[in-house]
């Protein structure tokens, strides 16, 4: 049975202790926590009061399904992603494994890891070849932990197989490369598409896309 926002018979997360927030996004908090004595966080998207009420319930219901899906999905894909241990939609709430570790984006500040730029390239294309769209693949959103990068918050992913929805997510990628880590050695580049390729068979046609973006200058927002 699928259930809608509103519906009564959604329970809570039981065992549930909240630590302290960790973040406050535009869409949604991130709260420590543990669960049944693991460490956990809590991603609870909050109501928008700019929005009609039961409008915004729906659209929050929707994206925390969706993500949760999408986190199950990637981690049958091969890419390793946060566990998630409870749903509950009618709070817009995902109960899931707490990743601890550092940051893509200060690892290349730090120690220049630009060998894990390969991984991420992986990462993707093997998203991509099971049909899932990142949405948001910044370095920001990988982190490493004992020796294994795990794919974060998947808040605005989707599915879909089309070269030019996935080549936005190559962009993205390029664009976090080039802004904020433009002192990288120039084959930064070459490593995440060399490991992108590497994972896909079906890569030639989304950097045929990619290609298009980078001259245009455009990509693909949500």
């Amino acid at each position: 049975m699928e259930v809608g926002p509103g519906d009564p018979t959604v329970d809570r997360a039981i065992d549930l202790r909240e630590i302290g927030v960790i973040a406050r996004g535009a869409e949604a908090d991130i709260v420590a926590a543990e669960w049944m004595g693991m460490p956990a966080v809590v991603k609870r998207r909050t109501p928008r009061e700019y929005l009609n009420a039961q409008l915004d319930a729906r659209v929050r219901h929707h994206r925390t399904v969706r993500e949760a899906r999408a986190l199950h999905d990637a981690k049958l894909a091969g890419v390793p992603a946060p566990i998630v241990y409870f749903v509950d939609p009618l709070n817009a709430e995902i109960v899931m494994e707490r990743i601890s570790g550092y940051r893509l984006k200060e690892l290349l500040e730090t120690e220049r890891r630009v060998d894990l730029v390969g991984i991420v390239g992986a990462h993707l294309g093997r998203l991509h070849s099971n049909g899932i769209v990142h949405g948001d693949p910044t370095t920001s959103n990988f982190i490493l932990s004992g020796g294994t990068l795990y794919a974060m918050d998947f808040g605005l992913s989707f599915r879909s197989r089309a070269p030019e929805e996935q080549a936005s997510d190559l962009h993205v990628i390029i664009e976090a490369l080039e802004s904020y880590h433009g002192d990288l050695p120039g084959d930064a580049r070459s490593l995440l598409l060399d490991g992108y390729s590497g994972a896909f068979d079906g890569a030639a046609r989304v950097l045929v896309w990619l290609g298009k973006l980078e001259s245009t200058g455009r990509y693909r927002g949500d």
